[in-house]
């Protein structure tokens, strides 16, 4: 049986409820096993923070308003520092115009396509609140200091970008003025390093995990538990897409209601709160049966180590040096992504759990600490918190993910969390996609970089 990653079971323990966590803790005193650490003997080496982008437009318009995104909704940047964008691999300076849509066409009102709108960015700045909170307030990271101990990540989207800047101006809102942010290419294979963004047209394995996993659920087929809520849609005056939209189906509904919803915009007719959010885990559900290469499961590592096996990777590399040379690691590393990021980070820690959509500034943290004392053994604790689904509403509370092979606890060894994420990380990119002796043949044309709004020639769209 599945649990929602919202209820208090799998805040607990993903399999052990609180009570369960506490008897395995004291079975292992009990036994000479290792003890299990609380927080105030421990203390924070460092902090990882994957969060989803804030608010933004739709890549279509709607027929009951099709003039309703307008130019002032958009996002102004004033207060918020200017990004310099790096290279991930080669870390010079770039100077290259990034997008939010493969089409530059803007919507009827005269909004960018997937900009990200005024209540996006305040979204952002909330997260930024938050983690200053967590993390400046108590003297982790000083802003003073928050070129040597803050890494700036991001996809190559305008959007993730412009949501790292949000984050950064409410995590030091002393007047930062600029900053790096670290962006990976467009390519092939190994030769693709944006890995945050995902697409299926790096790898031809991904592809085919994919497109077999479209085929048994999407707007035409889908599971029969599914059928009455699309009937009671189709109803209230919803319309399955057609065409090439068709394989979204309901993941289209649920987008253009979260984009209005975001930005405080009215549903559309006959379309309630409520039915939205049913729409929305009937969505998560349908992405959830893509990132595991179909509706068995059988092929969800395979599928999940492919999609973002190198993000995660980069993840333990990080804290493998802080680990061992924690001066010369950063303190604090900011990632802007997508739902496409954090869904299936989430699945990995969480492989038999229902996991829910990744809502606007959602956020998924890998905290490395270390013992004050004794061995100084080092620990994971990973927290997410489910962001906010529109204008004004509050963001969800944060859970820790409780990882049922660390023993259901609020810590896990630094050691043994490699050992249950490492099925997960890639060791061979090119080989495992199916890329050796191909990849020449395979390289993307003129413009291929340029389209950040759809999966690069694949068939996921960068919600």
């Amino acid at each position: 049986a599945t649990a929602s990653l919202y209820s208090p079971k799998v805040a607990h323990a993903l399999g052990f409820d609180e009570g369960s966590a506490t008897l395995l803790g004291r079975a292992a005193t009990l036994f000479g096993m290792k003890s299990v650490p609380r927080e105030e003997d421990l203390e924070l080496v460092q902090a990882q923070v994957f969060f989803r982008h804030g608010a933004r437009a739709p890549f279509t318009d709607n027929e009951d308003a099709p003039k309703i995104w307008t130019k002032n909704l958009r996002a102004n940047f004033t207060a918020c520092p200017s990004a310099q964008l790096i290279d991930l691999k080669s870390r010079k300076p770039l100077n290259v115009e990034l997008k939010d849509s493969e089409s530059e066409e803007t919507l009827a009102g005269g909004l960018s396509k997937g900009a990200l709108t005024a209540s996006g960015l305040q979204m952002a700045k909330d997260l930024g609140v938050a983690l200053r909170e967590r993390y400046v307030a108590t003297g982790f990271v000083k802003p003073s200091n928050f070129d040597e101990e803050v890494l700036c990540r991001s996809s190559r989207v305008a959007r993730t970008v412009e949501t790292v800047r949000g984050v950064v101006a409410g995590l030091v809102p002393e007047g930062k003025n600029s900053v790096q942010v670290h962006v990976g290419d467009v390519g092939v294979g190994s030769a693709q390093t944006d890995w945050l963004i995902f697409s299926t047209a790096c790898c031809p394995r991904l592809r085919a995990l994919y497109a077999g996993a479209v085929k048994e659920w999407n707007g035409g087929n889908m599971p029969d538990a599914e059928r009455p809520l699309v009937t009671r849609c189709e109803e209230a005056g919803l319309s399955m897409p057609g065409g090439r939209e068709l394989r979204y189906g309901v993941i289209n509904w649920r987008d253009g209601l979260s984009c209005r919803l975001g930005s405080g915009l009215p549903l559309f007719p006959k379309i309630s709160e409520a039915l939205y959010m049913e729409i929305n885990a009937s969505a998560a559900r349908q992405f959830a049966c893509w990132f595991n290469g179909g509706r068995s499961g059988e092929n969800q590592t395979e599928a999940l180590r492919l999609a973002h096996g190198r993000t995660l990777g980069e993840v333990l590399d990080r804290m493998g040096v802080a680990a061992v040379q924690h001066n010369a690691a950063p303190k604090l590393v900011l990632y802007g992504g997508h739902d496409v990021t954090v869904m299936p980070l989430l699945m990995m820690l969480t492989p038999k759990a229902e996991v829910g959509w990744p809502s606007y500034c959602s956020d998924l943290r890998y905290e490395l600490w270390r013992e004050k004392a004794g061995q100084k053994r080092l620990f994971v604790r990973v927290q997410y918190g489910p962001g906010t689904h529109g204008a004004g509403k509050p963001f969800g509370d944060r859970a820790t993910v409780r990882i049922q092979r660390c023993g259901g606890q609020e810590f896990c060894e630094l050691d043994t969390f490699k050992q249950v994420m490492g099925q997960y990380v890639v060791s061979d990119f090119d080989k495992e996609c199916g890329l050796e002796g191909v990849k020449e043949a395979m390289r993307p044309g003129p413009g291929l970089s340029q389209r950040p709004g759809e999966a690069q020639g694949g068939s996921f769209r960068q919600l």
